[in-house]
């Protein structure tokens, strides 16, 4: 079978022009139309709808896409096994997480996975989200922690954790509370003209930051910025500001000059993956990292909720 048909084929039907797939592809532009041509022959039927603008694929080509992309992942998978064997490396898994997430989470999950399995070293790979999905891309890494992959045709996500963001504020700063319980819940309108604590390096954060502003209709007053869910966390004791950080990464380190809160018309949570690429095999080192994973974060959130 010649592979790079299918590689022609899904490049069209990603640059949605044949023109733009040739340069894609360092191929030229008239020996990618003829290839396309003599395949849509053999087939006995149109992969391209060549007459609109941008090129769409038929009902024909969406299948041909589909199959050919599937050809082609086990096509890597295979490769992969075979690079395995001929090098006959020990067995590795790189991880990459970020650096708050490494030390709320791992440390407890690697005595774990040490226990359970022999001859296999770990690399960990601390960067903010934005360059560990780079590494992921890049195949530079294994396994990543962090959100979900939106794209679930060549990432498989799994979730371990579905956490909780809260509003963590000085214990001075009283708010109206519309219900109690563990973490209060309290209206967006009490953050306004606060001065916060922006943790940044977490997309999710970020994000939610700049929309809790929006939703309120000013602007942020911004009175430090940092990496680490900690510092954020000391510097809320300290009087500085208001900030929001993951529960995870205050269980069992609650501060009792610090208060924790939920919003009434915006509930913060996220959902928190184990992501892996779907072209490379999943090895058995790596299904019982993420088995532990599991398995600790949901102990670590009843645990925690328990003795709240």
């Amino acid at each position: 079978m010649n592979l790079n048909i299918l590689k022609y084929v899904i490049a069209v039907s990603e640059e949605k022009s044949i023109t733009k797939a040739s340069q894609k592809l360092y191929v030229a532009q008239p020996s990618l139309s003829q290839s396309l041509r003599a395949l849509e022959e053999d087939l006995g039927t149109l992969l391209f709808d060549r007459s609109k603008s941008p090129l769409q694929p038929t009902a024909a080509g969406e299948i041909y896409i589909n199959w050919a992309r599937d050809v082609l992942i086990s096509e890597q998978i295979m490769r992969n096994k075979l690079s395995d064997i001929l090098s006959n490396r020990q067995n590795k898994l790189i991880i990459g997480l970020t650096p708050q997430r490494n030390k709320s989470i791992i440390p407890t999950v690697l005595h774990e996975f040490y226990a359970a399995t022999t001859d296999c070293s770990i690399i960990l790979k601390e960067r903010v989200s934005a360059e560990l999905e780079a590494l992921m891309e890049q195949n530079s890494i294994d396994l990543l922690i962090d959100q979900p992959n939106a794209d679930i045709a060549r990432y498989e996500s799994v979730p371990i954790l579905n956490e909780t963001v809260l509003i963590t504020a000085p214990e001075s700063y009283v708010f109206k509370i519309i219900r109690p319980g563990k973490y209060p819940t309290i209206s967006i309108k009490e953050l306004a003209n606060k001065p916060f604590i922006l943790l940044s390096g977490n997309k999710y954060i970020e994000d939610t930051f700049r929309e809790l502003f929006r939703h309120m209709g000013q602007s942020p007053s911004i009175v430090l910025e940092c990496l680490s869910p900690q510092v954020a966390h000391t510097m809320v004791s300290l009087n500085t500001g208001i900030t929001l950080i993951p529960e995870y990464n205050i269980v069992n380190s609650a501060l009792s000059n610090v208060r924790y809160y939920t919003l009434d018309e915006y509930p913060l949570s996220r959902i928190v993956a184990v992501t892996y690429r779907k072209d490379r095999p999943l090895a058995e080192e790596a299904a019982v990292l993420i088995s532990i994973l599991q398995e600790q974060c949901a102990a670590a959130v009843y645990s925690d909720n328990k003795n709240g």
